[in-house]
């Protein structure tokens, strides 16, 4: 219930302690504030730069937050782990849904130029979030696997993780390759999408 800050030599000193069940992080680059999505506390949590916390949201509409990011205009998102729906949260901490991503749980979220890419851990799949909140399968057929190639013939993993490239064009995914995601060990992989 904790993060750890990690400086550019590699160095991790505690940065955070007090929070329930953090996931997601987004750092807003203007104030230097940590956003944290706490899963297992159904809530966002808001660190400041010497590494204060204060609850920044809180909703019903909150189902294990996990992936986290901002947009390009600063506003800030949020998608649930435990259904398949992405929040809006405004500056104040208001909540209000934004889009109906896949038909079961979601990861994590990453932003890229004018667009929102969301891994969908249940349902094997990725999708593209388009700023008006409609949502589109990119990859993955829905059925579990590791297989490379288009998107009708592509099949995913349990994708979770997920980074958009600094330059777009690139998506980087985690995958779990066990038997199931409980396996253990915990076996996963890095994949690169090429947009």
């Amino acid at each position: 219930d904790s993060i750890t800050k990690i400086d550019r030599k590699g160095e991790a000193k505690p940065f955070a302690a007090g929070l329930s069940g953090p996931v997601g992080v987004a750092v807003d680059r203007k104030t230097g504030d940590v956003f944290v999505a706490n899963c297992r506390g159904n809530s966002i949590a808001k660190i400041a730069p010497d590494g204060t916390v204060a609850s920044f949201a809180t909703s019903d509409l909150f189902k294990c937050p996990n992936g986290i990011a901002f947009d390009g205009e600063g506003n800030l998102y949020t998608v649930n782990f435990r259904d398949n729906r992405m929040l809006k949260i405004d500056r104040h901490g208001s909540v209000t849904p934004f889009a109906t991503v896949s038909d079961k749980g979601l990861g994590h979220i990453c932003f890229s130029t004018d667009r929102f890419y969301v891994t969908a851990f249940q349902s094997n799949e990725i999708f593209q979030v388009t700023l008006d909140g409609k949502a589109r399968r990119i990859l993955g057929s829905g059925e579990r696997g590791v297989v490379d190639g288009p998107d009708g013939t592509a099949r995913l993993s349990f994708p979770n993780g997920i980074v958009c490239h600094p330059w777009g064009g690139r998506l980087y995914i985690n995958e779990y390759v066990g038997e199931t995601t409980s396996s253990v060990p915990r076996r996963a992989i890095v994949r690169q999408i090429i947009l």
